[in-house]
């Protein structure tokens, strides 16, 4: 594992260190919030999680929604927390932001990366995604939702897949992949090959791999493909603005493209084979 890595899991280490469900202030102390920022509501709307600056502290806060109860409160330390999701009732999803100093040998002095750590409220249990991988670094590059499978909650994420030699020596880098992340035991699967050039999935709510996105960062050419690991060209194009991005669309098995153009971006519907769907 490259040195800097070592570094990126500090912040959200102390977060999963077991102290999740130390007896937390009382509801009445967050009603005079001076700073509340990324609020997620849980699905059924019973429960939330934000991030709250308490004095001179910031805190990860989960409560219920009718402010009878809070369900876990922790300093968040130094993390850079850039995002908040449920997975189900009991399972949050927090991303930390990071910036790490490279050092000699880069081509850049620092770079920002992401740390994801799930929480399953109801154990009280807590893992930093890819955390003790060996063909892994514990290092999210994209985040591409969640599904129950089998009464299990799962996350999915890109993640830069190493190349490991016989004894156990890093050789590099194998490109980004797509990994299927077990919410409670922290086990990791691989999905779909990515490869080098920036990658992009899109996962239906069962969690199957319905579309792939692939852009060069050379031409800007992106292209749209059915399946897991690229099928049928569903939609294609140049854009050397970058901002391609895939969303679930109104219907099952539908896809939302999103492109930045000059004056901002345009958003196109399409059906499981390509087809354009009129947006109202």
């Amino acid at each position: 594992m490259p040195r800097y890595c070592a570094a990126i899991v500090a912040g959200l280490v102390l977060l999963a260190s077991g102290r999740l469900l130390a007896a937390p202030p009382p509801v009445g102390a967050y009603g005079g919030l001076p700073a509340i920022e990324q609020v997620s509501l849980s699905p059924s709307g019973a429960r939330y999680a934000f991030v709250a600056t308490i004095g001179e502290a910031r805190r990860l806060v989960a409560a219920t929604s009718d402010g009878r109860s809070v369900l876990f409160s922790v300093e968040t330390g130094q993390a850079k927390v850039a995002r908040i999701v449920w997975a189900g009732e009991d399972h949050l999803l927090v991303t930390a932001l990071h910036t790490n100093q490279l050092g000699m040998g880069y081509a850049v002095s620092e770079v920002e990366t992401a740390t994801t750590l799930s929480i399953n409220l109801r154990s009280g249990k807590a893992f930093v995604v890819f955390k003790d991988m060996r063909n892994l670094d514990p290092v999210v590059v994209g985040f591409y939702g969640t599904a129950a499978r089998n009464g299990r909650w799962y996350g999915y994420f890109g993640g830069d897949t190493n190349i490991i030699g016989g004894r156990g020596q890093f050789l590099g880098y194998d490109g980004v992949d797509l990994y299927r992340v077990d919410l409670d035991s922290g086990d990791a699967v691989k999905v779909a090959h990515g490869g080098r050039d920036p990658q992009g999935w899109l996962i239906d709510a069962d969690g199957q791999v319905i579309a792939r996105l692939a852009r060069s960062q050379i031409s800007g050419a992106w292209r749209v493909m059915a399946g897991a690991t690229g099928g049928k060209v569903l939609a294609a194009g140049v854009s050397r603005l970058g901002g391609v991005s895939l969303a679930r669309g109104r219907t099952a098995g539908s896809i939302l493209l999103q492109r930045a153009i000059d004056e901002g971006s345009t958003l196109q519907e399409l059906t499981a084979d390509g087809a354009p769907i009129a947006l109202p």
